[in-house]
């Protein structure tokens, strides 16, 4: 439910919105999200986020909404936003479990952006969730590459992948999927 005071910021996003000043617009909304939850305040945050490139702010808003895969008005912004972020592998994964094809097409990065992804990942000595994500912008056959050579964790990868699915379905129903799309 947006409130009042929600409504109000809301507005004058809108507004900055309109005059091109996107900063402006982005920190009223952000302002209207510190009070309480508003599903239209983060929808509307996450377009901005992604007219202003920053994709991955994006990302990580629209991750922590409950209703992911079964709110048609998450599910279609969180495809945009794989799509903007070049989550490849979070679309294939998407994909294969729900049995659905995307809305939108999701490409990886291309195949020099892809060498980089994996040097670097190659040389972390320690992984953090940002690194994990962005694995999230190869192919699949790159992907498979850098699990099968043991640079992925298959721990790591298998608990990230069932913390990103947790909401729809099962532990166990996971883990025979997640067998599968390997």
């Amino acid at each position: 439910m947006t409130s009042i005071s929600q409504k109000n910021l809301l507005k004058l996003a809108e507004e900055n919105k309109r005059k091109g000043d996107i900063e402006a617009a982005i920190q009223n909304l952000e302002e209207a999200l510190r009070g309480e939850h508003s599903l239209d305040v983060i929808l509307q945050l996450c377009e901005l986020y992604c007219a202003n490139k920053q994709e991955d702010q994006a990302y990580a808003l629209i991750k922590e909404e409950p209703d992911l895969f079964s709110d048609q008005r998450v599910y279609q912004p969180y495809c945009k936003i794989l799509q903007k972020n070049h989550f490849l592998i979070e679309a294939l994964q998407l994909k294969h479990i729900t049995g659905l094809d995307l809305p939108v097409k999701v490409e990886p990065v291309s195949e020099e952006d892809q060498q980089q992804i994996m040097q670097k990942f190659k040389q972390k000595k320690q992984v953090n969730q940002a690194d994990f994500e962005s694995l999230h912008k190869l192919n699949l056959i790159n992907f498979k590459l850098l699990l099968y050579n043991g640079f992925i964790s298959f721990n790591k990868f298998k608990h990230n992948f069932l913390k990103m699915f947790k909401t729809i379905l099962n532990h166990r129903h996971c883990e025979s999927l997640l067998s599968s799309f390997l």
